[in-house]
């Protein structure tokens, strides 16, 4: 008995070599197991995941006060950790026309523009009553969640109360010591009115009503002034991660096709390599379409996401994204020499571009170097349409820029696939 398990255990070893060495064969494979571990905790790390609220981010100030309130307010904000306050561009103070645009630029990534008007001070010493209230202007877009925007909008707002209770606490006192000025010290009501000032300045922080009103506004050219839900985020976002998986259905197609001789035999027609592969192309591209279309349907009926006015728009940024996946996939196929290369290889293409395109991580959360890199990727560009259209409003016509890139993407990895592509 003993021999016996000698002998097994021998064989056992022996095939657990072989398995080994063709392992240690395999490159791709290696690279999945032990790189793509690497590329996203790195990313997912770099970009703030498991730290939302707590990383700086960039906000735009336009300072158009004529008086010192808004300054004091600026000086505060900017010795904050959570915050980057920009008020100068190249050493220009930002205004409201650059802020605006830049705040909706996908090559940005400022969270928010901030707008002191120019009679901000003059209010705030006016005093309570109807129409005296300073107003800031906070401009952020639409695509930027709530879930996002608000920790740093409330930080904003306590510095802004901060300056404004203690301007109604300067004006209280400069109120009671002119009426002091006029009195003679003996007068019983001057003892009064020691004792009101004394109790007043004591009680502030539980008085004091600034006469501050903060308005949250959208950027120029934005239809839609709501922002963004999480539906609105995950159900396009993992849309377009579904769309992409495309790209190893149709490297494995081609692969095996071609490990069969199927496509060498399609030679023998009187068809282009061109045609051939364009023809491939097809049902998968009409398959996104049906899947992107089940995507939506899904979360219209389920997240009430409100799509009817969004159709032609989407059905746009469709074509562009299916188009950009499938010649992605076609790229592949004519990089890889077989099916179980292909296989790790795509996946890992495939997780690193969801992520640094934002499908993983909102672009928002992201540094401003990964935001730089995201628009490198056909990914961040989908999601970008998509936000366009479901969030920000907008039309067709608008949405040319986004899906030219797109099939932009598309035409590139098209012909870098048909320039390596091997039909041996």
């Amino acid at each position: 008995p003993s021999r016996n398990a000698a002998v097994m255990f021998s064989r056992i070893i022996a095939i657990s070599v072989k398995e080994l060495k063709l392992l240690l064969r395999d490159g791709a494979a290696l690279g999945v197991l032990f790189l793509l571990p690497i590329v996203f905790v790195s990313i997912m790390t770099y970009a703030g995941v498991g730290r939302q609220g707590v990383q700086t981010v960039s906000i735009l100030v336009v300072n158009e006060d004529q008086g010192p309130a808004a300054g004091w307010i600026i000086e505060r904000l900017k010795k904050d950790r959570d915050v980057k306050i920009v008020d100068h561009v190249n050493g220009v103070a930002v205004d409201a026309a650059q802020a605006t645009s830049t705040v909706k630029d996908p090559r940005q990534s400022h969270a928010m523009a901030m707008m002191f008007p120019k009679d901000f001070s003059e209010r705030l010493l006016k005093g309570e009553g109807k129409g005296n209230e300073g107003v800031v202007r906070l401009v952020v877009d639409p695509a930027v969640g709530d879930e996002s925007i608000v920790p740093y909008e409330r930080l904003i707002r306590t510095r802004v109360m901060e300056v404004a209770a203690a301007i109604q606490m300067m004006r209280d006192s400069e109120h009671v010591l002119k009426q002091l000025a006029g009195r003679s010290a003996a007068d019983p009501a001057v003892k009064s009115l020691m004792q009101q000032y004394v109790s007043r300045a004591g009680d502030l922080p539980g008085e004091v009503k600034p006469n501050v009103r903060m308005v949250r506004e959208h950027p120029d050219g934005v239809e839609r002034s709501r922002p963004m839900t999480s539906a609105e985020q995950n159900v396009p976002g993992y849309t377009i991660f579904g769309i992409f998986f495309i790209v190893q259905v149709i490297g494995n197609t081609i692969l095996r096709e071609k490990e069969s001789g199927t496509i060498i035999r399609l030679l023998v027609a009187p068809v282009s390599k061109f045609e051939i592969l364009i023809g491939k192309l097809i049902p998968f591209y009409l398959v996104n379409l049906i899947q992107v279309a089940v995507l939506f349907a899904f979360g219209a009926l389920v997240f009430d996401m409100d799509l009817r006015d969004s159709v032609p728009g989407l059905l746009v940024v469709t074509l562009g994204t299916a188009a950009a996946a499938n010649a992605l996939g076609l790229l592949i196929a004519a990089v890889s020499r077989s099916t179980e290369q292909m296989g790790p290889m795509s996946g890992l293409i495939l997780v690193v571009m969801a992520a640094l395109g934002g499908v993983l991580i909102p672009q928002f959360e992201m540094p401003r170097l990964m935001q730089a890199i995201s628009l490198f990727t056909p990914h961040a560009w989908a999601l970008k349409g998509y936000q366009d259209v479901m969030v920000r409003g907008y039309g067709v016509a608008e949405l040319g820029p986004t899906v030219g890139a797109l099939f932009g993407f598309a035409v590139v990895f098209y012909l870098l696939a048909l320039w390596r592509f091997r039909f041996d």
